[in-house]
C-alpha cells in the first residue's frame, strides 16, 4: 500500500493503525508506522489519537509502543489535549510506569494524583 493509502480514514475517522491499537495487534502497528510516521497523530471522529484508543483498549504493550513512536511535542499541553486526555486513559487503564514520566512534567495538575500511584 502507498503512505497515502494508509492514511484513509472510515466513517469514524479510524485509519488501519487506530484499528490494529485498539484490539492490539503490534507487528502490523509496527509495520504500518514503518511506512507512514504521520499515522500516530492521525484524530478519528472520537478526537483519539492511535495511543488513547490502546490504552481504552487496555493494550498496554500497544501503548507503549505508541508511546515511543508518537512525537512528545504532539502529546504537549500547548498542542490540543491529546496528552492530557492519553494521560487520563492510562491512569484510568493503570498502565502509568517511569517511561511516561518526563509527559507530567508538562501536565502539572495531574502531578499530585500520579506521585500518588508511584509511592
Amino acid at each position: 500500500m502507498s503512505v497515502e493509502e494508509l492514511e484513509i480514514q472510515d466513517n469514524q475517522g479510524n485509519t488501519a493503525l487506530s484499528i490494529a491499537a485498539l484490539v492490539g495487534i503490534r507487528k502490523m502497528a509496527e509495520c504500518l508506522v514503518r511506512k507512514n510516521k504521520h499515522l500516530v497523530t492521525f484524530v478519528n471522529a472520537q478526537k483519539m489519537i492511535p495511543l488513547v484508543g490502546a490504552c481504552i483498549g487496555n493494550r498496554k504493550d500497544m501503548a507503549l509502543y505508541l508511546y515511543s513512536v508518537t512525537p512528545f511535542e504532539f502529546l504537549r499541553q500547548d498542542n490540543g489535549n491529546h496528552g492530557s486526555y492519553f494521560l487520563q486513559c492510562a491512569i484510568g487503564a493503570q498502565m502509568l510506569g517511569k517511561r511516561l514520566y518526563p509527559l507530567i512534567t508538562y501536565f502539572p495538575f495531574f502531578c499530585p494524583f500520579v506521585f500518588m500511584l508511584f509511592s
